[in-house]
């Protein structure tokens, strides 16, 4: 992954926001609480037939305050600090917005396509199971489905469990492992 996408991939996966949600940060989107970030999501990317435009996210529910760890915290800070509160956290290198079909083809893509060919991938994941893998990773440490599902900005618990939670290999036998 280019250097200047590493934060914005940990963004991704350390907080499971929407790529839209991700794209739409501002520097004033970001409250910081001694040395923790939180992240309030009231934007999101929208195609509309004029283009795309900044609007609310999907749901209410997607209107939302997510907490960063302390280690993507320090990153964060560290990258906003030359930063105007306006500014978008995450641009392409012209300061554009991260479209997410140039993003796709021009950096997700060819990284995707490499890690493949080299047999560190079996197959070509979208960038949206980012969002998939976070959830199933929490549900896994115990955390409690309400709170990811907060998290996420789902409306439904079903949406987590149903679409986003991933059954890990081992998850059964610890199921019969629970039983004694």
């Amino acid at each position: 992954m280019p250097e200047r996408y590493k934060l914005f991939i940990r963004v991704l996966s350390k907080t499971g926001l929407r790529y839209n949600e991700a794209t739409a940060l501002r520097k004033r989107d970001i409250r910081i609480e001694g040395k923790r970030c939180i992240i309030m999501i009231s934007r999101a990317w929208k195609a509309t037939d004029e283009g795309e435009k900044i609007g609310p996210p999907k749901t209410e529910m997607a209107k939302r305050n997510v907490t960063c760890t302390l280690e993507l915290s320090a990153d964060l800070i560290e990258h906003m600090k030359d930063m105007r509160p306006g500014q978008f956290l995450f641009t392409r290198p012209d300061g554009e917005f991260l479209r997410n079909s140039h993003f796709h083809k021009y950096t997700w893509q060819p990284v995707i396509n490499e890690l493949v060919k080299s047999g560190d991938l079996d197959e070509k994941p979208w960038i949206h199971e980012i969002r998939k893998a976070h959830t199933t990773h929490l549900l896994q440490a115990g955390v409690a489905v309400n709170v990811v599902q907060a998290r996420l900005g789902h409306e439904d618990p079903q949406t987590t469990l149903k679409i986003y939670a991933r059954l890990a290999t081992d998850d059964d036998q610890k199921a019969a492992d629970a039983l004694g």
